[in-house]
């Protein structure tokens, strides 16, 4: 027989209830760490995109990393992977020389921008009314400057720190002026009260006026020293503080120069400052070569069968004039300039007298031209000449 009670019993223990609780809190916990996976998987899909994007915001700055997929150094993240296992994002490689010049020099304490300062040999400054000097000190320390990574403050005390005797007191005399106004030491206020000091508007005035007076004296000042001094006054100009005009500061050099050279370089019309310089310079040697050379003068007298004929020339314009009763034969540096022909220069002045009793002294000739006559031709030399009428003259 079947103990029928103790079955029951048997089937009393078995609660379905529990079991059900049981599982779902099973299931529950599978899911929450489910949940858990994908948040990891997307924290590292964000960081992959993140790395993605910045890379490819170098490209754009024109960076020269690129991103090589399958790089041997660089190990392959999935996104089921943990985030545990992967590593550390590699940092950006520099991108180029120019972003690396974009990174700000450190700040150097003042010692350690004291010592730099001397390795450069910084001329000292006694004090000394000397505007000359003054400006001269004062462009040394600029220079220095340009090549310093300093602030303006210290500029300040790197360039005081230079003063010796009479700059000394008179620096330290302003300083406590100044901290008194609490004026803020820069480099700009420095400069102030510097010019205010050793280079008052006074004296530039003084050699504003020495530079509009300025002339190759007719003793021995060579045209390379009358260049340095022209440059050096050139800078209290008002007019060039405002527009460096070349053209004009060229003009006003060749009117400076000695009448012999002025005489040679003025015909050629040059506006170009260094090119001026350096052709006055040649003009200075050949006059030195030739001496005491004796002068040959020539006399050019017009005609009057040819009074005509010249009017007429000029009347239709500029043209070759035969001279019957000249021995030479001449041609204007327009002419010249406009032919593209080679201006030799001679051992000994001419002295040319034209029609008009204005003398020219020149020694600018153009040998060995070739001139055709209807279906003849021939060679001649002539001799430049600052005809504005007429191109050549043939004797």
């Amino acid at each position: 027989m079947v103990d029928t009670r103790s079955g029951r019993r048997g089937r009393s223990d078995f609660n379905p209830i529990e079991q059900i609780a049981t599982s779902i809190q099973a299931l529950t916990a599978r899911m929450d760490q489910q949940q858990e996976l994908i948040l990891r998987q997307q924290q590292t899909i964000q960081q992959l995109n993140e790395i993605l994007a910045k890379r490819e915001q170098e490209k754009e700055q024109g960076s020269s990393v690129r991103i090589e997929r399958g790089n041997e150094n660089e190990p392959e993240v999935t996104p089921q992977a943990h985030p545990s296992q992967l590593p550390p994002p590699p940092p950006p490689p520099p991108s180029g020389l120019h972003e690396q010049e974009k990174v700000p020099t450190p700040q150097l304490t003042n010692t350690q921008a004291l010592n730099q300062f001397r390795k450069y040999n910084p001329p000292e400054f006694d004090g000394k009314f000397d505007v000359q000097k003054a400006e001269t000190w004062l462009m040394k320390m600029e220079k220095i400057f340009d090549i310093l990574e300093v602030t303006d403050y210290q500029k300040v005390i790197l360039a005081t720190f230079t003063f010796t005797d009479e700059a000394e007191h008179w620096w330290r005399n302003t300083k406590g002026v100044l901290q008194v106004r609490n004026v803020q030491l820069t480099w700009e206020s420095f400069l102030a009260e510097f010019y205010e000091k050793y280079c008052p508007r006074s004296i530039q005035d003084e050699k504003e006026t020495e530079f509009i007076n300025l002339k190759q004296e007719d003793g021995d000042m060579s045209v390379d020293t009358y260049v340095a001094k022209f440059i050096q006054l050139s800078r209290y100009s008002s007019y060039l503080k405002k527009c460096d005009d070349e053209p004009w500061k060229t003009e006003k050099l060749e009117r400076g120069f000695k009448p012999e050279i002025r005489d040679r370089v003025a015909p050629q019309q040059i506006r170009v400052f260094n090119k001026l310089v350096e052709i006055a310079r040649i003009t200075e040697n050949n006059l030195k070569r030739m001496g005491s050379t004796p002068k040959v003068s020539l006399e050019l007298k017009r005609p009057r069968e040819e009074e005509s004929s010249f009017k007429n020339n000029k009347k239709n314009g500029r043209g070759p004039w035969n001279k019957k009763g000249a021995s030479h034969s001449f041609i204007s540096y327009d002419c010249v300039k406009r032919l593209g022909l080679t201006i030799n220069v001679l051992p000994y002045d001419l002295s040319i007298s034209t029609p008009t009793g204005m003398k020219i002294v020149t020694s600018d000739v153009c040998l060995n031209c070739i001139v055709q006559f209807n279906h003849c031709y021939t060679t001649i030399d002539l001799i430049c000449m600052p005809f504005h009428e007429l191109d050549v003259i043939i004797g």
